[in-house]
């Protein structure tokens, strides 16, 4: 009896495991896609005056090009991460995560781009999508729900007295602490958030049926990649 036992509860635990290994890897039909739009103050250091290629590429009809498995079937996020500093993209990088809640590492490291010259609060965290089709999303500690095309908008300064996080409601207000930290020095970073809803599987395609020859930058269907960080982000912003 006891050996029964034994041999059963060895079963359901193989079973178990099984079933969350076939949960985890199964293909998603769909993937909450985002664009991070990331622009810095600070210039690059050692720029050799050769803007870095975006990664990914829309080709006209639907689809998003990417590198060859950067994107896999089970992914459950997709985040385009675009880095600029001082108006030159530095990062251009696909970020995933397997499920939700998810965690989005937005400070990882940039080549030319010092972390300390970066205004962040951590990673992105990406919750589960509301009633609606709206997703939740958590950043330093501040939460927002948008729906799909809303952006999500953010200036920090890292300042002497530590960092200072500047209004989108004004504008002005907005350039004017621009212009002040970058004329002091101070790290200064924008942050759009873009949640494009969810992009169907079959429109994320490996890169080499779309290149720079007869596709197009994702920044011309995404107008905050590279909008510049004294600029307000176009479209709705929540």
């Amino acid at each position: 009896m006891r050996r029964f036992s034994r041999w059963a509860a060895t079963l359901l635990a193989v079973g178990l495991a099984g079933g969350v290994l076939v949960w985890w890897f199964w293909p998603r039909a769909e993937y909450v896609f985002l664009v991070v739009d990331e622009a810095n103050g600070s210039p690059p250091a050692d720029w050799s005056g050769t803007e870095l290629a975006p990664v990914a590429w829309y080709d006209g009809e639907g689809s998003l090009h990417v590198p060859r498995g950067a994107v896999r079937p089970w992914h459950r996020v997709v985040c385009l991460h675009e880095v600029d500093a001082a108006g030159v993209r530095v990062a251009s990088r696909i970020l995933t995560a397997g499920s939700l809640p998810a965690r989005i590492p937005l400070g990882r490291a940039v080549p030319g781009l010092e972390t300390d010259r970066r205004a962040l609060a951590g990673p992105l965290e990406v919750l589960r999508p509301a009633a609606g089709g709206n997703l939740r999303l958590r950043y330093g500690g501040e939460e927002k729900s948008l729906a799909p095309g809303e952006s999500w908008a953010q200036l920090r300064i890292n300042g002497p007295q530590g960092q200072q996080i500047i209004s989108v409601e004004n504008p002005d207000g907005w350039k004017e602490a621009v212009q002040e930290a970058l004329a002091r020095g101070y790290p200064v970073t924008r942050l759009v958030v873009t949640y494009h809803g969810m992009w169907p599987r079959s429109r994320i395609r490996p890169i080499g049926q779309a290149s720079p020859e007869n596709g197009l930058p994702w920044a011309v269907m995404s107008a905050t990649v590279g909008s510049g960080i004294t600029e307000m982000p176009p479209g709705r912003c929540a």
